[in-house]
């Protein structure tokens, strides 16, 4: 357990996203990660860097809940922890602990989107 725990992403989840296939000619991994990576992981990271800056926890609580659901579905489990965690901050009104989350949650994803990238890049197409 002590290693794959500090992986970015878990390789069970990777390895079941590989076996699922292609869809129209790409794989199925390959398509999820360049939506993670181009669309929805920005999108996510600009609404929670926004929403905090704003003070606004109800859209801080709904952007790490969708970042969250991305992770998950890739195996990211370290990055959806993070999510989760500053959800449940935010819904329960203390985000004193945000910043850190933050800071946190913006240095995994790019652990995450390394991480996709190689393993697109080792299926060759």
């Amino acid at each position: 357990m002590g290693a794959a725990a500090s992986e970015p992403l878990d390789p069970e989840v990777v390895a079941s996203l590989i076996e699922l296939g292609e869809e129209g000619g790409e794989s199925i991994l390959k398509v999820l990660a360049g939506i993670f990576i181009h669309e929805e992981g920005p999108a996510c990271l600009s609404r929670i860097e926004a929403a905090f800056q704003a003070g606004d926890l109800e859209d801080l609580a709904e952007g790490a809940h969708k970042l969250k659901g991305g992770a998950a579905q890739l195996g990211a489990g370290h990055l959806r922890q993070l999510c989760a965690d500053l959800e449940s901050q935010s819904r329960g009104g203390d985000i004193s602990n945000a910043a850190d989350l933050l800071r946190a949650i913006s240095a995994e994803i790019a652990r995450v989107y390394a991480a996709l990238e190689a393993e697109v890049t080792a299926l060759g197409h």
